[in-house]
């Protein structure tokens, strides 16, 4: 039997809602495109269906099943109506060796898991818009372990001209739904690269390299992003890129919005880029932001935006390191707290423990706007540990260690390492000599502690 090409694209609609098999969780086998075999398709390692909407088609899948993907190609993947009470996993059999031109998660569709497949088009030239992307009307979607990119060869991006990140201007993964999640997973030469769009998303544990447009946005209520890394950004039109990027209006807050143990470093690669962009680090300029906890997150760039916030009410940003990319004294980047932009003043803010080249704003009792325990980076060369390998980890010297105030430090620090450790918490992202959760060279090994709400840390200031 002979796949018909007509099925490249996998249109999967199922309109019932299917519920869980009970206990015992089944294991299926799909086939990539092109197939042929003798015999009758039955969902077997030994007899696959011959496309994922075969699988669904059967009316044997339930939530908590496992679909296996066989080595190969399958086309541009798109589910619709397909509901579950509990997850259904779609996962390559052996990692990163199924890939999908696409993947759209569409309407009606709940509880599904997509993992370690590689997703890029065939034809990099040829528009698709967005690799991974999820509509308002999915949810519960995850997505972990993917390789996203421009194109296979995306990791040339150092070398492509602007008239080449144009023509491919793809982006990455956008999830408009909610209760849903990327994690574990790679973007590569990506225009927009990963952004929570609805409520109630988590982003965590990816590296976002080589971008033309914004590493990381959110704009949804509730969402989280963790431990992400987010280097190497290219400036090819009028868009400024970001680290991270959000936008409201006063109408329409973003409530609960938290960026905790995140990298952002301006370039990264050995291979350099004659299109470098100068990357500002995470940005808030339309509020409001209510109940924002921005924590434990590096940046690293030469614009004066390292951190900096236009609106917000309730919010805390403590024990940030924002530092300039080259190791230079400077005045960029910084960690600012501005009014909403039509005046009104921002509220019941914290800025605590962090290290930055310099600061925008001041305490202001009247609105409650705390500056607490912050130092200015005087060279950071001779503060950190190896500003040349982007290692931020402050020296012995530096007059960071043990001097931060415990009423603000959260317990945990970039690597997950218990803070405090010694005589009293340390200033900025890392705490030196922690232990648990990973060490103190730059180089993470889990993601950090659980967040703790806002609350917890407005306290009056001392002093």
């Amino acid at each position: 039997m002979h796949i018909n090409g007509s099925i490249a694209a996998l249109v999967l609609t199922t309109l019932s809602s299917l519920s869980s098999g009970g206990a015992h969780a089944a294991t299926f086998y799909v086939a990539p495109l092109g197939t042929t075999q003798s015999c009758k398709a039955d969902g077997s390692q030994v007899c696959p269906w011959l496309s994922i909407g075969a699988a669904f088609g059967s009316g044997l899948v339930r939530g908590g099943d496992v679909i296996n993907l066989l080595d190969g190609d399958y086309g541009a993947m798109k589910l619709t109506y397909l509901s579950f009470d509990t997850p259904v996993t779609i996962q390559a059999l052996n990692a990163n060796k199924a890939r999908a031109e696409t993947i759209m998660v569409g309407d009606g569709t709940r509880n599904i898991t997509i993992r370690n497949l590689n997703v890029w088009p065939s034809n990099p030239y040829q528009w698709v818009g967005t690799l991974v992307y999820t509509t308002e009307a999915s949810s519960f979607i995850t997505f972990d372990g993917l390789d996203a990119r421009a194109g296979q060869d995306a990791a040339s991006y150092p070398n492509w001209t602007q008239a080449e990140w144009l023509s491919r201007g793809v982006d990455g993964v956008m999830i408009s739904g909610p209760n849903s999640s990327i994690k574990n997973s790679r973007i590569t030469g990506t225009r927009f690269a990963l952004g929570l769009l609805a409520a109630d998303g988590l982003a965590q544990n990816n590296v976002i390299d080589g971008f033309s447009g914004d590493g990381l946005r959110g704009q949804g209520n509730n969402s989280r992003f963790l431990n992400n890394r987010v280097s190497n950004c290219v400036s090819v039109d009028d868009n400024h890129a970001d680290g991270f990027q959000s936008f409201t209006s006063p109408d329409h807050p973003i409530s609960g919005l938290v960026l905790d143990g995140n990298t952002i470093i301006e370039w990264s690669n050995p291979a350099q880029s004659p299109l470098r962009c100068s990357l500002q680090g995470i940005g808030m300029f339309d509020g409001w932001y209510d109940n924002l906890t921005i924590r434990n997150n590096v940046v690293a760039g030469r614009m004066g935006h390292g951190i900096a916030v236009y609106g917000t009410r309730h919010a805390v940003i403590a024990n940030n390191t924002v530092v300039n990319v080259f190791g230079t004294a400077s005045p960029y980047p910084w960690i600012m707290v501005q009014p909403l932009k039509n005046g009104t003043p921002s509220s019941d803010v914290v800025v605590a423990n962090n290290l930055a080249m310099s600061y925008g704003g001041a305490s202001d009792p009247a609105n409650r706007i705390s500056y607490v325990s912050n130092s200015v980076v005087m060279n950071p060369a001779t503060a950190f540990q190896d500003v040349a390998n982007f290692n931020y980890v402050p020296q012995s010297t530096s007059g960071f260690i043990d001097v931060a105030d415990p009423a603000y430090a959260p317990a945990t620090d970039i690597l997950g390492g218990q803070r405090p450790f010694g005589a009293g918490p340390d200033r900025g992202a890392y705490e030196v000599g922690a232990t648990g959760g990973g060490t103190t060279n730059g180089t993470p090994k889990t993601p950090g502690a659980g967040i703790v709400k806002w609350g917890k840390f407005l306290k009056a200031p001392k002093g």
